[in-house]
């Protein structure tokens, strides 16, 4: 990795909540000329072991309004 490179960010995220109070992040992943990713980033309740991951990233699409 270079390290003089000049760091760009490639998304964003926000602090949400769902229905049962829950907060988790939900935000964008820019792939540049592909456009964005719509993710969503949940805390891992469930660890099998202290070695499995502490948040979970999942695409996420949009629920239609109608």
């Amino acid at each position: 990795m270079i390290r003089d490179q000049k760091k760009v960010p490639i998304g964003y995220l926000w602090v949400k909540k769902d229905k049962q109070g829950r907060e988790f992040l939900g935000g964008v992943i820019s792939l540049g000329i592909f456009g964005e990713i719509p993710i969503v980033v949940f805390k891992e309740d469930q660890k099998a072991n202290d070695k499995a991951a502490d948040y979970v990233i999942r695409s996420a699409t949009e629920t239609p309004t109608t």
